[in-house]
């Protein structure tokens, strides 16, 4: 396995503006379990933007967190 720093993955250099072409998709699927987070998914999902898959993984979460999810439309298990 080949280790590749953030900044290269995320087309910034050390200490050069963070925001970089948005458009872009970084080609990584992230995958994440949660439970009961409607209160911090929205956030969390839109910095997840720029990857080309994001899954959330539910664990029978009883408030808004599966609706989110949809609303957002990333993929939820």
């Amino acid at each position: 396995m080949t280790s590749v720093p953030i900044w290269l993955l995320l087309g910034t250099r050390p200490g050069a503006s963070v925001h970089a072409d948005i458009r872009v998709k970084i080609a990584i699927t992230v995958v994440f379990p949660l439970k009961n987070e409607e209160a911090n998914l929205g956030k969390c999902l839109s910095r997840l933007s720029r990857f080309s898959e994001v899954i959330v993984v539910d664990s029978s979460s009883t408030d808004c967190t599966p609706a989110i999810a949809k609303r957002i439309r990333c993929e939820h298990r």
